[in-house]
């Protein structure tokens, strides 16, 4: 949340606030009591109200709840096949079903998220406006041109961002990457490439499959 940096957190929780959910109920005239000035108190309320009503992905707030072994990557692996709320049932055995979840990884998520639980869910309650993960399952059935590909987008783009079209290819049913690897299907480019990406699809791609490269 914008305006709660280290120094923030630590005048609020020297107040007694420990949990996250106390945070986001906490009114403004509380705020100039902990010793926030007026218009501080107003922006640091603003800014809370503002991160439950602009969109984010499932995954990154699942992400932010800090579960070891249960960063960005992982978590949209793991709701990909999991709704949100089903991911605190999942057991050690499921979760090794799912590729790139090994057996030590998937016992510390499962003792991380069993630990947070009780605090995802008061949190969650508050309402957020959170962008549902595509289901593996549905990529795999989807008529996209896409669907099942690995796309890797790199450089300035010249129309929208590239997160936002990181999120229209993922809703088109593609796997979106970093890095080019042997895997890559696409790669989209806008300016400013480095050329060190562009040997890398050469080397690893080329050889592999038929190379396009878009702008």
């Amino acid at each position: 949340v914008d305006g709660f940096g280290p120094k923030v957190i630590e005048k609020i929780t020297n107040q007694g606030i420990k949990h996250i959910h106390e945070i986001y109920q906490i009114p403004m005239h509380q705020f100039v009591e902990f010793g926030f000035g007026d218009k501080t108190s107003q922006n640091l309320v603003d800014q809370l109200l503002a991160s439950r009503q602009i969109e984010i992905e499932d995954w990154r707030f699942l992400a932010a709840f800090g579960v070891t072994r249960l960063a960005g990557g992982n978590c949209e692996k793991l709701l990909q096949h999991h709704a949100l709320v089903q991911v605190f049932e999942i057991s050690v055995e499921d979760m090794v079903k799912i590729d790139g979840f090994a057996q030590l990884s998937a016992e510390a998520i499962v003792e991380g998220l069993a630990n947070v639980r009780e605090e995802f869910f008061k949190v969650y309650s508050l309402g957020f406006n959170l962008s549902v993960t595509p289901k593996e399952s549905d990529r795999e059935s989807s008529d996209s041109p896409i669907a099942g590909a690995v796309v890797v987008f790199t450089g300035s783009m010249q129309q929208g961002s590239r997160t936002d079209m990181e999120k229209q290819a993922k809703a088109l049913g593609a796997n979106v990457a970093k890095s080019v690897t042997c895997k890559t299907t696409y790669l989209v480019t806008g300016d400013k490439v480095g050329e060190t990406k562009i040997k890398a699809v050469h080397v690893k791609v080329c050889r592999k499959r038929d190379y396009r490269d878009w702008e």
